[in-house]
């Protein structure tokens, strides 16, 4: 199978904080994996070293076979940070959508044609066909969601990288993001997603690593992983039936 994410005995500071110990992480084409810990175990942190935000001080970190400091195909990887930290309110989802093509152009040239269809074709896989004119700040939580990981599919990513996509939004919406990411990975897009708890992404996860003060405590099935401290996992979480019926996602009008 294709590596996607090799990292190897990474370790990062911030600032005189050491974040990261010695963290091995692999993970290959079409996998789901969860990164899980509490508040403070690490997991933004190992994100954003992977995707080369922040620098790590020790280790290797390896992006589709590629060194990550010579590593330059970004529009492999689609990136969804936490919705609370973008300030694109006032913007269309068209625009915000828009931004995922920015590193498929050259600089200072506008949009043409094929941007345009990336866009739509994105909007289309989320199902948010007709949302294009509309202002983020009048969406719900998970149309807001979905518009962001439309963003992230019109570069045509083969990585999927997700940081608690379903922070603050309610059961209903999560279940209904999860049957969207089901709908992607069966279409062959690998998926990374960070996780305060398994929620209903439980059935789509293939395993779980799972992060205690920057250390990785367990790397494999959902079965044997621990429960870290300060890491809830909803013991009335919805099952595989939310994910089972239909891999396609639901209407954007009739579900967030």
């Amino acid at each position: 199978m294709t590596t996607v994410i090799e990292a190897r005995d990474v370790s990062t500071w911030l600032g005189d904080v050491q974040i990261l110990h010695s963290v091995d992480l692999h993970i290959t084409a079409g996998e789901v994996v969860a990164l899980l810990g509490g508040n403070g175990s690490g997991k933004t942190t190992l994100l954003r070293t992977l995707l080369n935000l922040v620098p790590h001080q020790e280790g290797t970190v390896e992006l589709f076979g590629t060194p990550l400091e010579k590593f330059r195909a970004w529009t492999r990887i689609g990136y969804v940070p936490q919705r609370g930290r973008l300030q694109v309110q006032n913007a269309t989802v068209d625009e915000v959508v828009m931004l995922g093509r920015l590193s498929r152009r050259r600089p200072f040239t506008p949009h043409g044609r094929a941007d345009r269809e990336a866009v739509a074709a994105a909007l289309a896989r989320v199902n948010l066909t007709g949302f294009g004119s509309r202002a983020m700040a009048h969406l719900s939580g998970g149309q807001q969601q979905r518009a962001l990981i439309a963003r992230a599919l019109a570069a045509h990513a083969d990585l999927l990288v997700l940081d608690e996509p379903f922070s603050a939004l309610d059961v209903r919406t999560q279940a209904s993001l999860a049957r969207l990411l089901a709908h992607l990975n069966a279409e062959g897009l690998t998926i990374l997603v960070v996780l305060h708890e398994l929620g209903p992404m439980e059935p789509l996860l293939e395993r779980s690593v799972v992060l205690q003060a920057g250390s990785v405590v367990h790397d494999g099935p959902l079965a044997g992983a621990p429960s870290p401290e300060h890491t809830h996992h909803h013991e009335a979480a919805p099952g595989r039936a939310l994910l089972e019926p239909e891999l396609h996602a639901p209407s954007a009008e009739q579900e967030d």
